[in-house]
């Protein structure tokens, strides 16, 4: 299935909240996060994705139609004098799931950064598991090293 990749604009602000919402939601049944009295779940770093350069958030939408796929939430960090980036957040609606759009959107997030990369999947989510381990082996083409909840490979060019 063919996507659009699309940083979030201010504008869709709202439509990114509701998607971590649902993510969120999904989430909650592997990793114990709870919904508050205001029936939302926390996600305290959600503005810095407007305001920190070092946070990106896109949408995932079927061209033409711009019906939403899903989003991907990315966040890199100096460590040792060397930039690691990660996707913090990812979500393909389910109706799009199976189609190739999560592979294909996380791959398009692996070009954008060369460079150290970790990816943690869902606590306890054993699909989420198999997911990141199956797109994150055929876009390095070997087993990838799993260490304390986290994926870790390089990604050499863009």
């Amino acid at each position: 299935m063919d996507f659009q990749l699309n940083r979030v604009r201010l504008e869709e602000r709202k439509v990114l909240y509701r998607l971590l919402q649902y993510s969120l939601y999904e989430e909650s049944a592997h990793d114990g996060n709870e919904i508050g009295s205001d029936a939302l779940f926390l996600y305290p770093w959600f503005d810095a994705y407007f305001t920190d350069p070092a946070r990106e958030a896109y949408l995932f939408r079927e061209p033409g139609s711009g019906k939403l796929l899903g989003f991907a939430m990315l966040y890199t960090v100096a460590r040792n004098s060397a930039s690691v980036h990660s996707i913090v957040e990812f979500m393909v609606l389910p109706p799009y799931r199976q189609q190739g759009v999560g592979e294909a959107a996380a791959r398009t997030c692996f070009q954008m950064h060369t460079g150290t990369w970790e990816v943690s999947p869902s606590f306890g989510s054993e699909s989420a598991y198999s997911f990141w381990e199956r797109v994150i082996g055929r876009y390095i083409e070997e087993t990838p090293r799993f260490k304390e909840g986290t994926f870790i490979f390089s990604v050499i060019s863009r």
